[in-house]
């Protein structure tokens, strides 16, 4: 294991001021209790845990290292001042409602926010939020916007169709 014992309770003592209050169901929260439950069974003297397990508890430092909970400390304070964030908001999420698919929930959410319908106070989970506007898919969505037509009169359904037919060309090539 490439952490210590105190390297470990430091972590979960600190996430786990980070994530006071939010529910049980919180993405991050959840992640959070896996860690304490790995940490347990690390202290377990009888019974080692398996390379997976380290594996995993390797990836959940790293989910929750001093640079990620930073980020979360201060996500507040950047949604609501960064323009730019929200505009790559506004954009993916309205993609994500146009396809009915994933990330329906946070998407809907974002938009009602931004419209004006939604709570003025409303802060996007940052995790969901970061796993929406940070895939290969929003990315594609954002560069399309970012394109000399500025996303405009946009058909995402054609977006989505030619982004699958350009992965099964892709991928048709490399098999060759």
């Amino acid at each position: 294991m490439k952490y210590t014992a105190e390297q470990i309770d430091a972590t979960i003592e600190r996430a786990s001021k980070t994530y006071a209050g939010r529910p049980l169901t919180n993405y991050m929260v959840r992640k959070l209790s896996i860690l304490k439950d790995l940490r347990n069974r690390a202290a377990n003297k009888d019974r080692d845990l398996s390379p997976r397990q380290v594996d995993y508890l390797n990836s959940l430092m790293a989910n929750f290292s001093k640079e990620e909970l930073d980020k979360q400390e201060n996500w507040t304070t950047e949604w609501q001042t960064n323009q730019s964030l929200r505009e790559r908001a506004n954009v993916i999420s309205k993609y994500y409602i146009a396809q009915s698919g994933w990330f329906m929930d946070i998407a809907r959410k974002v938009q009602d926010h931004l419209s004006g319908m939604g709570s003025k106070e409303y802060v996007p989970d940052f995790h969901m939020f970061h796993r929406m506007t940070l895939n290969e898919y929003a990315e594609k969505v954002w560069k399309s916007h970012e394109s000399p037509t500025g996303g405009r009169q946009v058909n995402w359904s054609a977006v989505v169709l030619m982004q699958r037919l350009t992965d099964g060309l892709i991928k048709s090539e490399q098999r060759a």
